[in-house]
């Protein structure tokens, strides 16, 4: 197994794919033995920074810490003072016993016992831009999928988790199941709920947010270390916020208004020129060619309710001074 899939799939970074092969990896049962030792092998490689892997391995590694007596979880110093918890030592003993779990887990959760073949076959739904799609989860959620946006979810849900990877934009509808969280993995951070509606916003390049319509739902850093994990509780009518680089959440009012892209409404609230044209390109799914530049900052405010390109090019070039002309899936704008 090559190590760097390895160190991408406890990073939580792998394709789905590359989760497939790791799993049939680990699934093989003549295999067992060498997976421990190549497992085991991989953390002992890590230096003495805590690894950024995924939120689960983390609770295990508080189970540990609770099991241990209080001597195991620090070392006295010639000083009197004592080491943090996560000494390399303890983590690398912590890591074997957080190893021998995962692999247990995957071969009961994913695998048969009589059939040592990947059990879990994700189905995924991808958009280009220019288009939209509703479709049915396999335990009745529906899902509302915006342009260029794609979601990946195994075709039948665990019996006790429903998880589902999320790039772009999507609007879902949970079917309640009280011994099933539904969880929504997009750009960092993790979404889970009940029976709810939420929408998740997560294009590349952008801030991931959350926004509630109905019931309650928990949102929290996808990779959270145990030490800075921040966790929220959004009513209906909040928003929340993922700010990838600081690694932190923040809570806002939303407008439902904001989520008018279900039903074919285009909404721009004092848009730039350029959240303008990707909004656009991403709409129709057309592509932008700039002749000149505009005459001062645009701040657009606008409502187009399932109207063509044209007829919104037509306002927008009324309003900010430019004629434009389509071609198949390239627009020119020239500036006058």
């Amino acid at each position: 197994m090559d190590v760097e899939l390895l160190e991408k799939f406890f990073r939580n970074q792998c394709t789905p794919e590359e989760v497939q092969q790791v799993l049939r990896w680990m699934s093989d049962p003549n295999e067992k033995d060498n997976t421990l030792r190549e497992l085991e092998a991989y953390w002992n490689s890590l230096d003495t920074d805590i690894p950024e892997i995924a939120h689960d391995q983390q609770k295990i590694l508080r189970l540990i810490q609770a099991k241990l007596p209080a001597s195991s979880a620090s070392d006295s110093k010639p000083n009197g003072r004592k080491t943090p918890f996560f000494t390399l030592t303890f983590l690398k003993v912590a890591a074997v016993i957080v190893i021998t779990f995962l692999a247990t887990f995957f071969f009961t959760q994913y695998f048969s016992q009589s059939d040592s073949s990947v059990s879990v076959e994700l189905v995924t739904r991808e958009n280009p831009a220019g288009q939209k799609s509703t479709f049915q989860l396999p335990d009745g959620s529906i899902v509302k999928l915006n342009a260029e946006s794609s979601l990946v979810y195994p075709v039948v849900f665990t019996d006790t988790s429903r998880v589902l990877r999320l790039k772009g934009e999507a609007f879902f509808e949970v079917a309640e199941d009280l011994q099933r969280p539904f969880t929504v993995v997009a750009q960092g951070v993790a979404t889970t709920a009940l029976g709810t509606s939420f929408n998740v916003k997560a294009y590349p390049g952008e801030e991931a947010s959350i926004a509630l319509v109905s019931g309650k739902v928990q949102v929290e850093p996808a990779n959270a270390v145990a030490a800075n994990s921040q966790t929220l509780y959004l009513e209906p009518g909040e928003s929340a916020t993922y700010y990838q680089n600081a690694d932190s959440l923040g809570i806002t009012e939303f407008n439902l208004e904001d989520l008018a892209w279900r039903e074919g409404t285009l909404i721009f609230h004092h848009a730039s020129f350029a959240e303008v044209t990707r909004e656009l390109e991403r709409w129709y799914g057309v592509s932008f060619l700039i002749q000149g530049t505009p005459s001062q900052p645009w701040d657009v405010n606008g409502r187009f309710n399932n109207e063509n390109l044209e007829n919104v090019l037509l306002n927008l070039g009324y309003a900010e001074r430019f004629d434009f002309a389509i071609d198949e899936k390239q627009v020119t704008i020239t500036f006058k």
